[in-house]
């Protein structure tokens, strides 16, 4: 999975959050999810994990776990 999402820096999330409707309008793309927080939710059992980019881009090598969580 290659995704953006929340950094690893708290300043840099509030600029980006100043622009995530607009950002999100025009390109469909929401930056600023948390990542680390979805794969939980999903089971996934990750392999390994990478970040770039202050910690906005995410690379996770992942294979299937428990079913999704409610």
């Amino acid at each position: 999975m290659l995704e953006h999402g929340l950094s690893s820096y708290p300043w840099l999330n509030g600029m980006l959050d100043g622009g995530r409707d607009q950002h999100l309008q025009k390109w469909g793309c929401e930056w600023n999810r948390d990542i680390d927080k979805l794969i939980e939710k999903s089971g996934m059992q990750v392999e390994s994990k990478w970040r770039w980019h202050f910690g906005t881009t995410f690379f996770v090598r992942a294979k299937p776990g428990a079913r999704l969580q409610r």
